[in-house]
């Protein structure tokens, strides 16, 4: 399960669900949210969108140097979101993401 901002919150979401479901939390490219979503039982976050997007134009950039300033302060996994293609997810990797998500970069080339 994936879970938005304006989605229900993890706390709520975790005990719900208890710890047989797999939740990530969407934190755009904020160090609060991050730790947050950590502190509450996500099982990663995603960040993003790292390069622009044509899915979501007007979506929060996380520059990849923020990607690696928030890697340093959660222990969870993140995924890169956003723009990201075939070409270019090695950058995202190398920002300290452990797992992307292409749409576009899959189904547009």
């Amino acid at each position: 399960m994936h879970i938005g901002q304006n989605d229900i919150d993890i706390k709520s979401a975790r005990e719900k669900l208890g710890d047989k479901f797999i939740i990530g939390v969407t934190c755009h490219n904020s160090l609060e949210l991050a730790l947050e979503a950590e502190q509450y039982g996500a099982d990663y976050v995603a960040l993003g969108t790292i390069f622009k997007s044509t899915n979501k134009p007007k979506a929060i950039q996380c520059t990849l140097s923020k990607v690696s300033e928030i890697k340093k302060h959660i222990s969870i996994p993140i995924v890169g979101i956003g723009g990201v293609n075939l070409k270019n997810q090695h950058y995202v990797y190398q920002a300290g993401c452990s797992s992307v998500a292409m749409i576009d970069g899959l189904f547009m080339n």
